[in-house]
């Protein structure tokens, strides 16, 4: 089959990228710019067989896909699935974890200034939106997940009473509405 029908019988089904791109484009050297075209590519070896990873946000199973990867007109694209193994992430166990807090404010304070209440009350996995570039073709827009434990990007912070919003860098941005 190939990795085009493999992909859209995989989206029919609920499943979504699995991005990891601080590692693809580490994985993939001069070639990194194909992870941000490709969220799903992990990595490619000296054959050029490449790993592409969907996960299902119901279920939190990975499904890790085999296939070629092939220069084209239209630059790079993937061969006929060569193989799969499917997988499971470990899930948190927030029942465990007393809440620290009795309302959601009570909580959103903590939880935006604790890497630890952060970890044990984020899901597995991450919705992300995505523009992908696809050079001249313009811009798509692609949902994707992250590992819950890799995202990197929650920009609230609270101090002083209120809100900030957080740049990456972890200057503050903006206040934020209470």
């Amino acid at each position: 089959m190939s990795y085009a029908q493999t992909a859209a019988e995989l989206a029919d089904s609920g499943w979504l990228p699995l991005e990891d791109r601080v590692a693809c484009i580490r994985d993939m050297g001069e070639r990194g710019a194909a992870c941000r075209r490709f969220p799903e590519l992990q990595s490619c070896d000296r054959e050029d067989a490449c790993t592409l990873r969907y996960a299902h946000i119901g279920s939190a199973d990975t499904i890790s896909l085999t296939v070629p990867l092939m220069q084209s007109d239209a630059g790079l694209e993937f061969g006929e699935l060569r193989a799969w193994k499917r997988t499971s992430i470990a899930w948190h166990d927030t029942a465990a974890a007393s809440c620290p807090a009795h309302d959601f404010e009570g909580f959103l304070r903590v939880f935006a200034n604790d890497d630890s209440v952060r970890a044990a009350y984020t899901a597995p996995l991450i919705k992300v939106g995505r523009l992908i570039d696809l050079g001249d073709a313009g811009y798509v827009k692609r949902v994707v997940l992250v590992l819950g434990s890799d995202y990197r990007y929650f920009a609230l912070h609270f101090s002083n009473g209120n809100f900030y919003l957080q740049d990456t860098a972890g200057g503050i941005a903006a206040v934020a509405a209470k």
